[in-house]
């Protein structure tokens, strides 16, 4: 794998391509074809979006939906506004989905338009979630994706992530990397060089 000095943070991958290869093919999503200069802008965004909706360093954002190109430009302006993206498992139960997004704290829900039944329900449950984001479709009193992302700005997000900060958190069915009684260095799992 080649080593890029300039990139040190998951949101420096983007930048750099946007930089050294602004009209190369970054994704092909059915009939859609996105150059790295564009995915960079769309990231972008995403991550002012997200500060303005006044998403801190840190917070956590939920995304909730089947593959897309668009989960790639949540994750990658999620990293630019320094928030840490949980993904959740569709397939899931309600009560397992609240669990999630009240254990992570998650204050803003991206949801596709086939889950909204299911966000409906899980938004009973959940005590964070402040703003809710339709990646397709659209529902009284939540934003539409592309509104949204299109309304914002698309230089260059101020924040800055450090490498003691988090970009990405998982939750799995049945399985646990530690549990709390396990948090210490001897029970946790080394991912080169950092511990979770």
């Amino acid at each position: 794998m080649p080593y890029y000095e300039d990139i040190v943070h998951l949101c420096d991958i983007p930048r750099y391509h946007a930089k050294h290869n602004p009209d190369e093919i970054a994704f092909i999503y059915e009939d859609k074809q996105t150059t790295y200069k564009d995915f960079d802008l769309k990231t972008e965004k995403v991550a002012n979006g997200l500060v303005a909706l006044g998403v801190q360093d840190q917070d956590r954002v939920a995304f909730m939906d089947k593959n897309s190109d668009i989960f790639y430009e949540v994750v990658l302006g999620c990293s630019k506004a320094n928030a840490v993206v949980v993904g959740i498992n569709w397939r899931l139960a309600p009560p397992e989905v609240a669990y999630i997004l009240n254990d992570s704290g998650a204050k803003v829900l991206f949801v596709g338009e086939e889950f909204f039944e299911l966000a409906e329900k899980i938004l009973e449950l959940s005590t964070n979630v402040e703003k809710v984001i339709c990646i397709t479709g659209s529902r009284d009193g939540w934003l539409s994706f592309e509104e949204w992302k299109n309304s914002q700005s698309s230089e260059q997000c101020s924040r800055q992530s450090s490498l003691e900060d988090v970009a990405i958190q998982m939750y799995t069915s049945g399985c646990l990397l530690y549990t709390s009684d396990a948090a210490d260095e001897e029970d946790s799992v080394d991912l080169g060089g950092r511990r979770i």
